[in-house]
């Protein structure tokens, strides 16, 4: 997932989980984190 503002190049995590929902449910919740601080979704 890549964070960042608009025009830099951004911030990238790698993560490892154990399993395609595990993972599904830590990329949402991360998501959801980002919108609440007035975040927007770029892609």
């Amino acid at each position: 997932m890549s964070l960042g503002r608009i025009g830099t190049a951004g911030q990238t995590r790698t993560k490892h989980f154990d399993s395609p929902e595990i993972t599904q449910r830590a990329a949402d919740k991360l998501v959801a984190e980002k919108l609440g601080k007035a975040y927007v979704e770029s892609r």
